[in-house]
């Protein structure tokens, strides 16, 4: 329960336990609940939906949608995202890609990227059919948290300072990763089926792609790059879910 808790305070800025001290042990072994934590987003985005849907166009609520995840998450993915692509897209070396990166202040290639990040995601879901609407709301956050699980086990930290992802680099083992693993089959599962496994491959096929390409440039991982790979691979199974659905094989009824 503490580590279910561990996890939700550091993903969330949902009310927990203000005395809770999240140390480096913890917060690593909290890592196995990650993509429940995200599950439990969903679901609050599925109660936004279902409260202004009534009342509001879909593009409105669908707008709703957007702002909730960001609020409930405080942004931190966002701001981990809009680093890393200044950073990575600076043209610059190992060593100065994490002091860009580190800056407290966004360039014009993040404000641009967070833009378009943003608008695609909006776009999706206006197009993701009813039918799967509340699993592809459920499956979007709680995949995309596993993401940060696996990257955590297979790379090191990159920084040879302390920072928000060395926990997850240096103290991420197989236990996590398994216990997350199993949750997400079972999650996926019961929303998608096994049409599920077609969303999970093609999430699974980018996070080995970008992650392979990141370790190049900087050696592992860090915080930032977790939370860039979260916002990416949301916007991957949006994009999965709306292929499989669009190309009509028969697997939405």
């Amino acid at each position: 329960m503490k580590s279910f808790l561990t996890a939700l305070k550091f993903l969330t800025i949902l009310p927990v336990h203000k005395k809770m001290d999240i140390q480096d042990k913890k917060l690593a072994k909290s890592a196995g609940y990650f993509p429940l934590v995200g599950a439990l987003i969903g679901l609050l985005l599925v109660a936004v939906d279902f409260i202004l849907r009534p009342f509001f166009p879909d593009s409105i609520v669908n707008l709703f949608i957007l702002i909730t995840l960001i609020l409930v998450t405080g942004a931190l993915h966002l701001d981990g995202f809009m680093d890393s692509i200044d950073g990575f897209f600076s043209g610059q070396n190992k060593k100065r890609i994490l002091e860009i990166m580190r800056d407290s202040r966004i360039g014009s290639f993040g404000i641009l990227a967070v833009i378009c990040l943003l608008l695609l995601k909006l776009s999706l879901l206006n197009e993701i059919q009813f039918s799967i609407r509340y699993s592809t709301l459920i499956l979007m956050p709680a995949l995309s948290r596993w993401s940060v699980v696996y990257l955590a086990k297979i790379y090191p930290y990159a920084r040879k300072s302390k920072g928000t992802g060395e926990p997850f680099a240096k103290l991420v083992g197989k236990k996590e990763l398994i216990i997350a693993t199993l949750f997400m089959a079972v999650l996926i599962g019961l929303l998608f089926q096994l049409k599920g496994i077609i969303i999970w491959l093609g999430a699974f096929v980018i996070l080995i792609l970008l992650g392979r390409w990141i370790n190049k440039k900087i050696d592992g991982m860090t915080g930032d790059t977790y939370g860039a790979m979260i916002e990416i691979i949301e916007i991957i199974i949006l994009i999965s879910i709306y292929c499989i659905s669009s190309i009509n094989l028969g697997l939405y009824g």
